[in-house]
């Protein structure tokens, strides 16, 4: 007697009833499963971020949702850019302006994605996310930032070219490969480069987080635990990595100690190691070291002042001391003042010392007429002090090119 068709279908499912999507492909097809090496395309709803990678896009309460399954990623990032979109509406209502909205650092991370998104969708993508086949599903190992600008151009620009990922199959996850990907692209905050040292850590010690379980993400307690656990070998194999020098790698991994509300704050506003190092080096009590580092992102604090704050023996004089210095700024007190010189002095108050000896000084008041020719308001100070991040960014560029010359003299 002759099966039905509907018959044979029940019976080859009933014979892969445990088999993978790719499994079941290939024995449709004949085609073999993925291997290392090998490009591919993807779709989208079939590849997933690594939920332990150190770099935190998402906020933590939309990140949690999506990793333990709770939305998908068309929600998380709908939920992503609500978010956004309430903080710029906040910050207008206060009075700040379109450019120094577009600095908050929520702000900007959203940015990065649309950009990237637009630059996709019209130019192609350049390389290829790596990811790994877990039973049916892909884990990224390096790219999740493109995955999410094509979550962007799929859910907002309704782009059907980007439901199809172009991916290079890897073995395994290697967070030492993540570590060197995210050197050498958007680079990391001072927290994420901490959870990315931890990592590597319990890497190095085959502590290996299986990519299968997507409830699994590196808590801070976990990271915590790894402080012990950086040998002077391991941090030598961590600097190649992540191209850091031997006391960058220490003090990143130091800010651990901070808890978890504080890590939260200077993660989520890319607060720079050299803010944070002196609330773990001089402040003992963790609700003063959190309260400081809340209060130092929210009102952008640079480094020399929280150093200040943090060395006092009253800490909440202290506190109100620099709070009324910043509210004492009065725009008729500005306004009175050579605006020129006035950003000159602002400029000065950022760049250290030592690099002031080689700046030309008419240069910089070149500069700061520039500001003034094209409308800077009384919050340029404010947005100059900002710019002081970066400056630390580039003193830790400094002391890593200086151990690779090191390195290649012995």
């Amino acid at each position: 007697m002759k099966k039905s068709k509907n018959s044979s279908r029940q019976s080859f499912l009933d014979r892969h009833s445990n088999a993978s999507s790719a499994d079941l492909f290939a024995d449709l097809t004949g085609a073999s499963r993925p291997v290392a090496g090998q490009h591919i395309r993807v779709r989208l709803d079939d590849i997933h971020p690594d939920p332990s990678q150190a770099r935190w896009l998402l906020p933590d309460t939309i990140r949690a949702q999506f990793i333990a399954g709770k939305i998908d990623s068309a929600k998380a990032l709908s939920l992503w850019k609500k978010h956004v979109e309430q903080i710029q509406t906040e910050l207008k209502g206060s009075g700040q302006t379109e450019a120094e909205i577009a600095e908050h650092p929520e702000v900007q991370r959203l940015q990065e994605i649309e950009s990237l998104a637009e630059s996709i969708q019209h130019d192609g993508q350049v390389n290829d996310i790596t990811a790994l086949l877990v039973g049916d599903q892909w884990f990224i190992e390096t790219g999740e930032r493109r995955y999410w600008a094509h979550v962007w151009l799929v859910h907002f620009k309704k782009f059907d070219e980007a439901e199809q990922l172009p991916v290079k199959v890897v073995e395994q996850i290697d967070p030492f490969r993540q570590a060197a990907e995210n050197s050498f692209s958007s680079q990391l905050n001072a927290v994420s480069k901490a959870r990315e040292i931890a990592r590597l850590i319990l890497a190095s010690q085959a502590e290996k987080f299986d990519p299968g379980q997507t409830s699994r993400r590196l808590s801070y307690a976990e990271c915590r635990a790894t402080r012990e656990r950086l040998t002077g070998e391991l941090n030598q194999k961590i600097q190649r990595a992540m191209s850091m020098s031997y006391d960058m790698v220490k003090y990143h991994h130091r800010l651990l100690d901070l808890p978890d509300k504080a890590l939260d704050a200077a993660d989520r506003s890319n607060a720079t190691e050299k803010v944070l190092r002196p609330v773990v080096q001089s402040v003992k009590d963790p609700k003063w070291q959190t309260r400081i580092v809340l209060t130092a992102t929210e009102h952008a604090m640079t480094a020399d002042k929280v150093q200040w704050w943090c060395a006092q023996g009253d800490l909440a004089k202290a506190e109100r001391d620099l709070l009324a210095g910043l509210s004492g700024r009065s725009a008729a007190g500005r306004s009175k003042a050579d605006p020129i010189r006035t950003l000159y002095s602002h400029v000065t108050q950022f760049i250290k010392p030592e690099l002031l000896k080689a700046t030309n000084r008419n240069a910089i008041r070149s500069i700061a007429a520039q500001y003034v020719s094209k409308g800077a308001g009384a919050n340029t100070a404010k947005q100059l002090r900002q710019a002081g991040r970066f400056f630390d960014e580039v003193a830790d560029e400094v002391e890593t090119l200086q151990a690779k010359q090191k390195r290649k003299q012995k």
